[in-house]
């Protein structure tokens, strides 16, 4: 997905409603129109049938009171069809002159319906003048015509009843196939979306640091009825093999994280091994001249064993040459020790002093000063010291590299001491070290690959590529950040922040 863009969530089983309702909708409005053509024509066919019939049979029935010219039977007869069928509007016998014999009407014939039914077709639709309603009329000759006509009328308002009828069957149908479908539709988004739904909230309960133990969260979806009745198969469908795949992926993932971590360590030391090493010389250079002192005393001393106050001026310049090279030793071993203790209470001033140790002689080869800005009521914070000065000890001989880089380039290699500034102070809720330094400063390439392992713009015998990589991951071990940006006019500064220890209750 594209950064920024928004997302619009809908759930599945809104999905398919809305594809069941358009589908349901679409075929139902399409069926209905056709359906109510369809219905209305074949009701009224059906209806002018049933009516030609009567009306033939009624023909028939009225050929011997017409003939004996007993009208009262004729009109008894009319009016017994009209009461038997309630669909029938009305029922009239025309002369053969057309004159009207007998009819239904309760009120006399209409104005103007015999003019208008007369000579009509077998079934004729007309709209009635008095009351403007539409009707079907149906006639039948009597006796071939010889002895007139019988008319029988039916309303198309009793026609629309009963194809509004059907229709109305044909809608509650459409309601109940789209009640199923909806109700089919939750029962199957559940289905389907209970199954993902564990496996994203799986997902987004995994915690890296339970990542690497051999015992990776896994997935487990439709197995209620596998535990009611053991003996029966289990059938499987996509959502049952992505929860497999998914279960497999935590399983490597688990085993990488492990892999990941033990390669982490290697790199940890090996930083640390290649760190020693850049600094060998100058921690030879720390010990051998406190040694050769030393023995230049020794020497002074056996030449004239009895010049007391000379023996005890060597004696004091012995002493502090021992703890000099006890400094430097102290330093080392604490640097180069193997850390895997817990964390406990450590001042970030005083890694910041004892890394100064390691790379004095280094600062002093390049004629490089140091100015520290040590708050000395900077809060202490929860870590290992060793790997903090691992951090402060990189990011020192970086800045000492970069100001030698800086110097090279402007082709300035005697210019008097440059500075390096390390700062420590309490920052909000953490604990501020910055290291700034006056050399060539990053590129904003560089900038963004900075802390990529194995990435570096030195030579190979003064760098790896993992000093920042390194010093990245123990600082995030810490729960602080690291970063880099440029200074003005020219260098660049090192940021950490880590965050200080909270009071105890």
């Amino acid at each position: 997905m594209s950064e920024g863009r928004k997302r619009l969530h809908i759930p599945i089983f809104w999905k398919i409603s809305l594809a069941i309702v358009f589908v349901v909708a679409a075929f139902g409005s399409v069926n209905l129109y056709l359906i109510r053509q369809r219905v209305t024509d074949t009701v009224i066919k059906q209806a002018v049938y049933r009516v030609s019939t009567q009306a033939a049979t009624l023909a028939e029935l009225l050929q011997k009171a017409l003939l004996y010219d007993d009208l009262i039977e004729v009109r008894e007869q009319l009016v017994d069809v009209v009461r038997v069928d309630s669909t029938l509007h009305y029922a009239l016998v025309l002369g053969a002159h057309g004159r009207v014999l007998a009819h239904t009407f309760e009120r006399g014939v209409p104005s103007g319906l015999p003019e208008t039914i007369r000579d009509s077709d077998t079934a004729t639709v007309f709209r009635r003048t008095d009351t403007d309603e539409r009707l079907v009329n149906v006639s039948a000759l009597i006796l071939g015509g010889r002895l007139g006509e019988v008319h029988v009328g039916m309303s198309l308002t009793s026609i629309n009843r009963l194809s509004d009828v059907v229709l109305q069957t044909f809608l509650l149908m459409i309601a109940a196939f789209l009640a199923t479908g909806l109700g089919g539709a939750l029962l199957f988004a559940r289905y389907l979306t209970n199954p993902a739904k564990r496996i994203a909230e799986t997902a987004s309960s995994i915690r890296l640091d339970e990542l690497g133990q051999g015992r990776p969260p896994s997935v487990r979806i439709r197995t209620g009825l596998t535990r009611v009745l053991p003996g029966v198969p289990r059938v499987v469908d996509e959502m049952d093999i992505l929860a497999d795949r998914f279960n497999e992926m935590l399983e490597r993932l688990d085993g990488a994280y492990a892999e990941l971590t033990v390669a982490q360590a290697m790199a940890l030391r090996s930083e640390k091994l290649a760190t020693i090493g850049t600094l060998a010389a100058g921690i030879a250079h720390e010990v051998n001249n406190p040694v050769a002192g030393i023995r230049n005393c020794v020497r002074r001393m056996r030449e004239n064993p009895e010049n007391e106050e000379q023996r005890q001026r060597y004696l004091s310049l012995m002493d502090r040459a021992a703890e000099r090279i006890g400094r430097v030793v102290s330093s080392l071993l604490q640097f180069s020790r193997i850390q895997d203790q817990p964390y406990a209470p450590v001042s970030i001033g005083d890694v910041v002093e004892r890394a100064m140790v390691l790379v004095v002689h280094q600062l002093e080869q390049s004629a490089i000063s140091v100015s520290k800005r040590l708050a000395k009521d900077a809060p202490m914070v929860m870590g290992n010291g060793g790997e903090l000065e691992q951090v402060v000890v990189n990011l020192l001989v970086n800045a000492i590299h970069a100001t030698e880089d800086r110097r090279l380039a402007n082709g300035t290699l005697d210019t008097p001491s440059s500075s390096i500034i390390a700062s420590v102070r309490e920052a909000g809720t953490n604990v501020l070290l910055t290291i700034e330094d006056q050399g060539v400063g990053i590129s904003e390439e560089d900038l963004q690959s900075a802390f990529d392992p194995f990435f570096t713009t030195k030579d190979s015998e003064r760098g790896t590529g993992l000093g920042l990589a390194v010093c990245r991951k123990i600082v995030q071990q810490h729960g602080g950040r690291i970063s880099l940006r440029n200074s003005h006019p020219h260098g660049a500064v090192a940021e950490v922040l880590i965050p200080k220890m909270k009071a105890s209750a």
